[in-house]
C-alpha cells in the first residue's frame, strides 16, 4: 500500500477530527511496519508483540519510543511523532469543537512545522507556503513523516534469529578409565565443569 497517495488523497475529503485521525492511523501503521521489519520474523500468524490487548507495542506511544530506542529514527524525529500523537489525543478526548482552530492544536502544528523547518526554508521560492492553513501546515508536516517512514520500511534490514546455543548440542565426553577401572561421576564438583566453585 501506498501510505503517502492514500494520504493524500483521503485528507481532502474529512473532517478536521478525521483527517487527524487518518494521519496518526497512517503513521501508527508505519511505525509497526518498520519495528515488525526490523524484528526477527515470527512464525505465528499473529504477533504477541502488536496483537492482542496487553501487547507490548500495541499503541502509538510504545511504537515510538521502541523505533527511537532501536536507532530506526532520530530523537527530534521521535519527538515529532510524539506531538503527531499528542494532536491526535486533542481531538480523541474532545467530543465537540474541536478543530485547527482551537489554540492547543494551532500550537503543536506550529511546533511542528518549526521542527521540520521545510515552510521556512522554502518559502522564498514558493510563497504560497507561507499563506498555509494551520491544517494544511499539517498535512506538509505529515506528508514528508509519511513519506520517509514508508521508503525506510522497504528498505530496512531485518535482524536474524540467533543460531541455536551450544548447550543444546552438548554432551559430556565418554569418562576416560583410571587404573581401577573407575568412572568418572559427573556430579563430583571436579568433573562437572558447570559445578559452582567451593571457593
Amino acid at each position: 500500500m501506498n501510505y503517502y497517495n492514500v494520504l493524500h488523497g483521503e485528507f481532502t475529503k474529512e473532517s478536521d477530527r478525521a483527517a487527524v485521525i487518518l494521519v496518526a492511523a497512517i503513521i501508527d501503521d508505519l511505525l509497526r511496519s518498520c519495528l515488525a521489519s526490523r524484528f526477527v520474523a515470527t512464525t505465528s500468524n499473529e504477533d504477541a508483540l502488536f496483537d492482542g490487548a496487553n501487547s507490548a507495542l500495541g499503541n502509538f506511544s510504545s511504537r515510538i519510543e521502541m523505533s527511537y530506542r532501536l536507532g530506526l529514527v532520530s530523537p527530534r524525529f521521535a519527538r515529532d511523532l510524539g506531538l503527531i500523537r499528542k494532536i491526535r489525543n486533542d481531538f480523541a478526548h474532545h467530543i465537540h469543537g474541536c478543530s485547527f482552530d482551537d489554540p492547543k492544536v494551532k500550537s503543536r502544528v506550529t511546533e511542528l512545522n518549526r521542527s521540520h523547518g521545510i515552510i521556512d526554508r522554502s518559502s522564498q521560492h514558493h510563497p504560497h507556503l507561507a499563506k498555509l492553513s494551520v491544517r494544511d501546515q499539517f498535512l506538509e508536516a505529515a506528508s514528508w513523516m509519511v513519506y520517509y517512514l514508508q521508503d525506510m520500511t522497504e528498505k530496512i534490514t531485518g535482524l536474524d534469529a540467533a543460531e541455536t546455543e551450544w548447550g543444546y548440542s552438548f554432551a559430556y565426553p565418554p569418562p576416560e578409565p583410571t587404573p581401577e577401572n573407575k568412572e568418572i561421576n559427573v556430579t563430583d564438583t571436579a568433573a562437572d565443569p558447570f559445578a559452582p566453585n567451593p571457593a
